[in-house]
């Protein structure tokens, strides 16, 4: 019975939240070039926006867009003295369009950027919301989604191993700059998923999900290493 339960908390471990599109002008005509803003930033994590921006640019240009390259914007955006989402209100989005050479730009925010320990009970949640405005500032597309982890384990010896594996990846991907980083793919992924390609179907469908491709495969490697540890002990 304990197995069965646990199975069922690993299956349900990472689980996406999106629905209809907040909003989509129809008919929907796909912009030609495509510039990916700074995201603006909800919580305490610092470097979640722009490892968001980073992301949501890769995700689009599989997607099928032209997308202005990143460096060229943030250098372009730099100079007129932005460098964060927070200081994007200081121009409108045609403004920011014709600066960055862009039929239009993609506004994006961190709402949700956290990990959450508690005894047998751990949560892993990223949420953003996104948005894509022409050059003549009308939005086309708006929608928000979520990704969240979650592990529940009943048995106490288990538990506390799991932990241990947990914060080991959690320093890992601090060590290498990319905390929560499958939850934020698969944020993204099902953000996509209500955005229109330019070449058919949407741009989620032509991501790879990715959100179980990092720390899912260190997971087995450092559970080895605590057992070998415990023998030892």
């Amino acid at each position: 019975m304990l197995k069965t339960f646990r199975l069922a908390v690993f299956l349900l471990c990472l689980a996406g939240c999106a629905a209809k599109p907040a909003m989509l002008r129809k008919p929907f005509v796909p912009p030609v070039v495509v510039a990916v803003l700074p995201f603006s930033n909800e919580t305490n994590n610092l470097d979640a926006p722009e490892m968001m921006q980073k992301l949501a640019w890769q995700g689009l240009e599989r997607g099928g867009y032209r997308v202005v390259p990143l460096d060229d914007a943030r250098e372009k955006l730099r100079k007129a003295g932005i460098t964060d989402g927070g200081q994007l209100n200081s121009k409108t989005a045609p403004e920011l369009a014709a600066l960055l050479g862009a039929d239009a730009v993609l506004y994006g925010t961190v709402t949700k950027f956290s990990y959450v320990t508690l005894g047998v009970y751990l949560k892993r949640q990223v949420a953003a919301t996104a948005s894509l405005v022409l050059s003549d500032g009308s939005v086309v597309w708006k929608h928000a989604a979520s990704a969240t982890r979650t592990l529940v384990e009943p048995d106490t010896k288990r538990a506390a191993r799991e932990l241990a594996i947990q914060l080991a990846v959690k320093w890992v991907e601090r060590i290498i700059s990319h905390p929560l980083y499958p939850e934020m793919q698969r944020s993204l992924y099902e953000l996509f998923l209500t955005l229109p390609s330019p070449s058919g179907g949407k741009v989620g469908t032509r991501m790879h999900p990715g959100f179980n491709r990092w720390s899912d495969s260190c997971l087995p490697f450092i559970g080895r290493l605590l057992d070998f540890a415990a023998r030892k002990h």
